[in-house]
């Protein structure tokens, strides 16, 4: 577990660890969610339309 500051305004810092774990790059979207008490971020895959 790692743990985060909720700064001034509301944003967090992913840790690098999670960051390298989940494959995170700069520009990618996450889908964000409350589910049982707790806060889901999950990498979303959004497919490139073919021209």
């Amino acid at each position: 577990m790692e743990l985060v500051r909720v700064k001034s305004k509301f944003q967090i810092t992913i840790p690098v660890s999670l960051r390298k774990a989940a494959c995170l790059k700069v520009g990618d979207i996450l889908d964000i969610t409350f589910e049982n008490g707790h806060i889901v971020l999950r990498l979303v895959t959004i497919a490139r339309k073919k021209s």
